[in-house]
C-alpha cells in the first residue's frame, strides 16, 4: 500500500523546488525515439494528496512483479485476504498514515 501524506509535502498547495506537491506533466504526446527537440510540459501544484495505491502479485508466476493484480476479480479472494491482514498488521503496529500539523514545524 502506498499513500500520499500531506506531511511530507514541502509546502501543501505552493509551488517549490524539488517538491512533492509540485508535480511537472506532460503537456504533448511522447514523440518518436529520433525526436530530438523539447517536449511539452507544465507545472501543477498539488493541493489534495493523491488516491491510496494498493499493489498484489502471485509471486508464483510473476517473480519480478510485472503483473498488478490488485482489482482483478480473479484474485478477489486472495485480496480479500491480504487486505484483511494488512488491516490486523496495522491495528498492532498503530500504523496509519497521517495528514496534518507536522510537530516542530
Amino acid at each position: 500500500r502506498y499513500w500520499d501524506s500531506e506531511q511530507y509535502w514541502s509546502d501543501p498547495g505552493k509551488p517549490g523546488q524539488d517538491a512533492e506537491d509540485v508535480l511537472l506533466e506532460q503537456t504533448q504526446a511522447t514523440p518518436d525515439p529520433e525526436y530530438d527537440g523539447a517536449i511539452g510540459a507544465g507545472i501543477t501544484v498539488k493541493g489534495t494528496p493523491a488516491t491510496d495505491e494498493y499493489e498484489l502479485y502471485d509471486l508464483a508466476s510473476d517473480p519480478m512483479e510485472l503483473d498488478n493484480r490488485y482489482g482483478d476479480a480473479a484474485c478477489a479472494e486472495q485480496q480479500a485476504l491480504m487486505m484483511g491482514i494488512l488491516g490486523e498488521q496495522r491495528r498492532q503496529k498503530r500504523l496509519s498514515p497521517l495528514s496534518g500539523p507536522v510537530p516542530g514545524q
